[in-house]
C-alpha cells in the first residue's frame, strides 16, 4: 500500500515537472517577441513560486483522490490498516517530498537565511500540517468548496506569517526591551531561542489547533459518512479558527 501511494505521490510531481515546460517555453517566446526580455532564471523564479505551492496544495487535496474515483471506501475501510498506520501510509510521502520544496522556499524565495537552524520547525510544520489538512479533508467533503477552504485556512495562515505573527515579533521585542536588554543579556543566541519559542506559542501551534481538534473524530472515520463528518469537523474547527483569525487582527 506504501507503495501505491510513493507512486502516486511521483506521478503528481511529475505532472507539475511537465507542467513546468511552460516555462521555458514562455521564455522563448518573449525573447522572440520582446527585444529586453528578462532572464531566464527570472521567469523560472517565478515560475516555481507559483508551481511549487499549487503541487503542496494539490498533493494534500488528492490524498484520497484515487478512493473517491474509484468508489473504493468500503474496500478501504475493510483493510486490515490500523488508523495511525493508515495515516502515515497517506501522509508521510506527501511530507517527504514537501519538505525540501518547503526548505527551497524558506530560504531563496522567502529570503529567511538567518540562523537556518531554527527553520526546521517551519519545514516541518508546514509539511505535516499541509498533509494533515489534507488527509481529514479526504475524510470528510473534499470537493466541497467551503471545507476546502476551511481546511485551507491553517495553511494560508502560516504561508502568511511565515516568520511570525505580529504577536510573535511584539513578544520577542518587549523581551528584549523589558529583560534582556535591563539585565544586560544582549546576546544573539538568547534573542534567537526566545523568538523561536514566540513563533512556536503564538503562530505554529495556533496554526496546527484546527487540525489538532480532528484527531478525536478520527477514530470513528469508517463508520461515519462524508457529510456527517464534514459537519462534525466544521463545529470541531470553529473556535480554532477563531484564533487564527483573532491573531491576524491583533
Amino acid at each position: 500500500m506504501i507503495k501505491k501511494e510513493i507512486l502516486d505521490t511521483l506521478k503528481q510531481a511529475g505532472t507539475f515537472a511537465i507542467l513546468a515546460l511552460i516555462i521555458p517555453v514562455v521564455y522563448l517566446v518573449n525573447s522572440l517577441r520582446l527585444e529586453n526580455n528578462q532572464d531566464f532564471i527570472h521567469y523560472l523564479d517565478w515560475g516555481l513560486t507559483f508551481l511549487f505551492p499549487a503541487l503542496i496544495l494539490y498533493m494534500s487535496w488528492s490524498i484520497f483522490g484515487k478512493e473517491d474515483s474509484e468508489d473504493s471506501w468500503d474496500y478501504l475501510r475493510t483493510l486490515p490498516v490500523g488508523r495511525w498506520k493508515l495515516f502515515l501510509i497517506k501522509t508521510l510521502p506527501r511530507i517527504v517530498l514537501t519538505i525540501p520544496i518547503v526548505c527551497w522556499m524558506t530560504f531563496y524565495r522567502w529570503g529567511w537565511t538567518m540562523y537556518p537552524e531554527g527553520n526546521t520547525m517551519l519545514w516541518i510544520t508546514v509539511s505535516l500540517l499541509t498533509a494533515s489538512s489534507g488527509f481529514f479533508l479526504g475524510l470528510a467533503e473534499r470537493k466541497n468548496p467551503a471545507m476546502v477552504l476551511l481546511f485551507s485556512l491553517p495553511v494560508l495562515f502560516l504561508t502568511e506569517y511565515v516568520e511570525g505573527t505580529g504577536l510573535s515579533w511584539e513578544t520577542s521585542i518587549w523581551f528584549f526591551l523589558n529583560v534582556m536588554k535591563p539585565n544586560g543579556w544582549e546576546y544573539a543566541g538568547l534573542f534567537f531561542w526566545f523568538s523561536r519559542i514566540s513563533l512556536l506559542l503564538f503562530t505554529l501551534i495556533p496554526a496546527a489547533l484546527p487540525v489538532l481538534a480532528l484527531i478525536p473524530l478520527y477514530r470513528d472515520w469508517n463508520s461515519c459518512s462524508k457529510k456527517a463528518m464534514s459537519l462534525k469537523a466544521a463545529k470541531r474547527m470553529a473556535i480554532p479558527v477563531m484564533v487564527l483569525v483573532a491573531i491576524h487582527l491583533i
